[in-house]
């Protein structure tokens, strides 16, 4: 091969199997940070999940400590309580069952032997990473107190 040939070479640029090569690897490498990235902000969703369950926690048992009792669902969202809520965290909790659809919703029910006598309470939020709903308890929320059964039913959970 003589200096012209070459030359000739260098300026005819990529073949069509190079560029496709190229093409190839950026769109492999493409759609591994783009998985990556999914499954960190998939966390991200979960880890405040996990944080809001921990600050809803944290003003029922406040609540259960002043006043020996777990709120209700319009107790716990007070303005007055002692360990207040964001706004934005107390319009997601309710009494209805979290779905796949709301995952951005917090079920609060308490648990007791009578509507009077609560003695714990069930918070369940959505889970993405697992494709699932987790349940928080607190206090006592199954089982036998004072010999009568303990129940989360719906007459426990006023929504007024």
């Amino acid at each position: 091969m003589t200096l012209k040939n070459l030359k000739d070479y260098r300026e005819r640029g990529f073949t069509i199997v190079e560029l496709l090569i190229v093409i190839v690897v950026i769109a492999i490498l493409a759609t591994l940070v783009i998985t990556a990235y999914n499954g960190v902000q998939q966390r991200a969703r979960d880890a405040k999940r996990v944080s809001d369950v921990r600050a809803i926690q944290t003003a029922a048992e406040a609540f259960q400590s002043e006043k020996g009792n777990y709120p209700t669902l319009v107790e716990l969202k007070a303005a007055t309580n002692t360990v207040k809520l964001d706004s934005t965290l107390t319009a997601n909790i309710d009494v209805a069952p979290v779905t796949s659809a709301d995952k951005d919703k917090y079920q609060y029910y308490r648990c007791g032997t009578s509507a009077t006598a609560i003695t714990g309470v069930n918070l369940v939020y959505y889970e993405e990473a697992g494709s699932t709903t987790r349940t928080k308890s607190l206090g006592t929320v199954s089982g036998t107190v004072g010999g009568s059964s303990v129940t989360c039913a719906a007459t426990h959970n006023p929504t007024t």
